[in-house]
């Protein structure tokens, strides 16, 4: 009987183990905002219902919004660096822009197709990637038409990103040579860049600038690692685009990119997409209390038996 008791207790204390709140395999997902500056050669100030919130701002700087989240700024101008608010006008101006409570989140004053100021607000992928592999973001902020990324090899893993717009992929670990092309069509001049896919970091580079001089600025956000996630193969694999207004709703779409797993011997390794996790990973709290339970019906099924035959 006493082999019995113990073998339960034992069942149920390693239940409470490993389900207790912070184990190791609870990991929070990043939260926060931040303001970047994506409009290079142009210092600014910023304000916010009259007030100057951000003065000096310099290009490809950023600053932490997330002591306002869930709330709304009103009456936002931006200003060349050192005018006058009450004499100058504006680069630009938006009657309002809610910051999201939750989650981790972006917003990004640049220009648009035009080349006029705008401000886009974006709502980041903080999930964790797989083993092995990173997230690259890609987000056109540039004042030009829509773009595809290339890879050394001549692949396209992210192709049709418009201004505003946002596409990513999830590459294995390592450095990736990369340039920018006109849709459909050419390379185009001096967009040439190195992006680096770390295991689980989302890296964020945006592409900012006039058409003729596109530069980049990167945010780096750690999302941690999920193990027992693959990559995949699937040529048929999706990106998603994804452009937010701060005055409209947000507008979703989802366009295919062809992108295959092959060897090679060039310095870039071709990029494969995360598979998609349509299941409850291993360390999924539902699935560790069935697997105790089971656990402990076992031991004490045992003891029990032990016990009877020495009875």
């Amino acid at each position: 009987m006493k082999r019995v008791l113990i073998a339960a207790v034992a069942a149920t204390a390693l239940a409470a183990a490993v389900l207790a709140p912070g184990g190791a395999s609870a990991q929070t997902a990043p939260e926060g905002t931040n303001l970047l500056h994506g409009i290079p050669g142009v210092p600014v100030d910023v304000y916010v219902d009259g007030t100057a919130t951000f003065e000096g701002l310099q290009p490809g700087a950023s600053q932490d919004l997330s002591g306002s989240a869930g709330t709304t700024l009103s009456n936002i101008e931006i200003f060349d660096a050192g005018a006058d608010p009450l004499a100058d006008t504006p680069l630009l101006t938006a009657a309002s822009l809610s910051i999201p409570g939750t989650g981790h989140n972006s917003v990004v004053v640049h220009l648009d197709e035009s080349g006029t100021p705008k401000i886009s607000a974006y709502v980041n992928n903080a999930t964790q990637t797989g083993e092995g592999v990173g997230r690259i973001t890609i987000r056109h902020a540039a004042a030009a038409g829509p773009v595809d990324l290339v890879l050394t090899n001549g692949d396209r893993p992210l192709v049709g990103l418009t201004n505003g717009g946002s596409q990513e992929f999830g590459p294995a670990e390592g450095s990736y040579d990369v340039q920018l092309a006109e849709a459909g069509t050419g390379l185009i001049p001096g967009t040439a860049t190195t992006v680096q896919s770390t295991e689980g970091v989302n890296l964020i580079v945006y592409a900012v600038g006039p058409a003729d001089g596109i530069s980049y600025i990167n945010e780096s956000i750690d999302v941690g690692v999920l193990a027992g996630a693959t990559t995949t193969t699937d040529p048929d694999a999706t990106t998603t685009t994804t452009t937010t207004d701060p005055n409209a709703t947000t507008t979703t779409s989802t366009s295919t990119s062809t992108t295959t797993s092959t060897s090679t011997t060039t310095t870039a390794p071709v990029a494969v997409p995360v598979a998609v996790n349509t299941g409850s990973p291993l360390d999924n709290p539902v699935s560790l209390t069935l697997i105790v339970i089971a656990l402990g019906a076992l031991v004490v099924t045992g003891g029990a038996l032990v016990a009877r035959r020495r009875v």
